[in-house]
């Protein structure tokens, strides 16, 4: 993980490996106002991830944000929970 300023805006960025279907990751920002979140490993199984930010006073606690990976389920592509982790995402998240 590693943060440098955008024309004055904090921002961070780096890695993380999913091990469950919701992981909190956390940016060393006071506070997360904005995530993109990107596969950076190819997985037939887990095709969807996204990064949310939350209220940043429960869940996920300030600074940090949920990473959420999702899998469709067949041809109507309904998505559901991913069940296999290990999947390396890359993040990059604004705030202050």
């Amino acid at each position: 993980m590693a943060t440098q300023k955008f024309a004055s805006l904090p921002i961070a960025y780096g890695t993380a490996t999913t091990a469950t279907a919701s992981d909190t990751i956390a940016t060393g920002l006071k506070k997360v106002t904005a995530v993109i979140v990107s596969a950076a490993s190819g997985d037939e199984t887990n095709k969807f991830f996204f990064g949310s930010i939350g209220d940043q006073a429960g869940t996920p606690a300030a600074g940090s944000f949920l990473l959420v990976s999702k899998k469709d389920t067949d041809a109507d592509a309904a998505l559901v929970d991913a069940t296999t982790f290990g999947i390396v995402v890359n993040w990059i998240a604004l705030g202050n």
